[in-house]
């Protein structure tokens, strides 16, 4: 039995005849759903990994229905992963995963989903405590090589990797926005910071200016 119990509020729970019929209109009415589980190591997200005839493996991924309350900044974010997976796929080595579709219509789910091949693996986290220190240099050396070309995909403007938000000629521009959005969220929800939200802002004022120094959107 799966439990489709949520992690957290922003999860997003589907039945199995929702995944069915996501598989049947996205991947093609020939294929066919042969099980699937839920992937709980994510907490906002809800994620299912789905095994289909032949044997392929596939990973649903799913957004908070529209009626969660987020963050500023987390407006937008499932669009922007998905641009960001295509963006490194085109730009880089990285092994990451090929998108099959993204639906924003929440016709078939209460919110914004994609579906991407499955990649296996464990997270480096949590094996790199049993693995000798050579093997972990060699994978850091590689991490850093895979890194650096992500580093080296450039973009025109500053601000977050989603349509939906407002971009910025200036990187402090861009990062005044993130800031005080975050700000203005402990605001509206009362939460008590050691220092006055208008104390905050005006050492934010007076600092941004060094932050300009960051000419190139990365």
């Amino acid at each position: 039995m799966v439990d489709f119990t949520p992690q957290s509020v922003t999860k997003a729970s589907l039945t199995p005849e929702a995944l069915h019929e996501i598989v049947s209109c996205h991947l093609g009415t020939q294929r066919r759903l042969i099980e699937f589980e839920e992937m709980k190591d994510g907490f906002f997200n809800a994620a299912y990994r789905l095994t289909l005839d032949g044997e392929q493996r596939v990973v649903l991924k799913v957004a908070p229905p529209p009626d969660v309350r987020l963050l500023r900044y987390e407006s937008g974010l499932m669009e922007a992963e998905v641009k960001a997976i295509r963006l490194v796929s085109e730009r880089t080595e990285m092994p990451v995963p090929e998108v099959l579709c993204y639906d924003p219509s929440r016709r078939f789910a209460p919110g914004e989903f994609f579906i991407m091949t499955h990649l296996p693996g464990i997270p480096l986290n949590k094996v790199r405590p049993s693995l000798e220190q050579e093997i972990q240099r060699r994978i850091d050396h590689e991490l850093g090589r895979l890194l650096r070309q992500v580093n080296d995909i450039h973009g025109e403007t500053f601000g977050y990797f989603s349509d939906t938000q407002p971009r910025f000629g200036r990187w402090s521009q861009a990062f005044e926005h993130m800031l005080l959005g975050v700000l203005q969220d402990g605001q509206d929800r009362n939460i008590e910071l050691p220092i006055s939200y208008a104390g905050l802002q005006g050492y934010l004022t007076r600092c941004l200016p060094v932050l300009d120094e960051v000419t190139t959107p990365q």
